[in-house]
């Protein structure tokens, strides 16, 4: 199993265990050298936003995932460089 698939099965584990018992055991994912370690919520809201800016990829909209500043200063320079 991958680690997404290991973190979401984790995380509708726990979502049932608030639901269906009220419980809250464990809010906390925690497996060796995992890129998804940390609290649920803040992880799963991290990669919702890397969801979206991926999508937004695809449709044309590159380099989200950089800094503003990366990207002004990246658009500077093109605009520098001869021939533009």
């Amino acid at each position: 199993m991958i680690d997404p698939e290991h973190w979401f099965l984790s995380f509708g584990v726990l979502r049932n265990s608030i639901i269906h018992e009220g419980l809250s055991l464990n809010t906390v994912y925690n497996v060796a050298g995992s890129a998804y370690n940390g609290e649920y919520v803040w992880v799963g809201e991290r990669v919702f936003r890397e969801a979206i800016k991926m999508k937004l990829e695809t449709l044309g909209h590159g380099g989200l995932w950089r800094t503003d500043i990366a990207r002004k200063v990246d658009s500077l320079t093109r605009a520098l460089e001869p021939g533009q």
